[in-house]
């Protein structure tokens, strides 16, 4: 597995851990009801879940027994950077460098709720 791309996954995965632990924010994704799935280019076979259909919102590498709303194919470095503002998703999608299938706008209306309050954890 290459160490730059699971470090990636690692410290998403960390900063995403730590903002769910806002209780305000998880209860404000929730209310978008969406599951996502995140397949990751450059790490064949590592799946990324956001669970945000039902309380406790919760992240998970693997895949639970849930049928996911979207589906996103995206390079490690795409998702280090959505948690960062550097990239914008919907301007990746529309340009053909992150796929997806689903129900994308149903991630797009809570992406500024998530990508703001990992900032403030990141940052911490």
């Amino acid at each position: 597995m290459p160490s730059i791309a699971r470090h990636r996954v690692d410290r998403f995965m960390d900063v995403l851990g730590r903002t769910l632990e806002d209780a305000d924010v998880a209860e404000r994704l929730c209310k978008a009801g969406v599951r996502v799935r995140i397949d990751l280019k450059d790490l064949p076979g590592t799946v990324v879940m956001l669970l945000f259909a039902e309380p406790p919102a919760r992240i998970a590498v693997g895949l639970p027994e849930v049928h996911p709303d979207v589906r996103l194919w995206m390079w490690s470095a795409d998702l280090e950077s959505v948690l960062r503002k550097r990239t914008h998703l919907p301007l990746q999608i529309l340009a053909g460098a992150v796929e997806f299938e689903g129900y994308v706008r149903k991630l797009l209306r809570v992406l500024p709720i998530l990508t703001d309050a990992a900032m403030t954890v990141a940052e911490s």
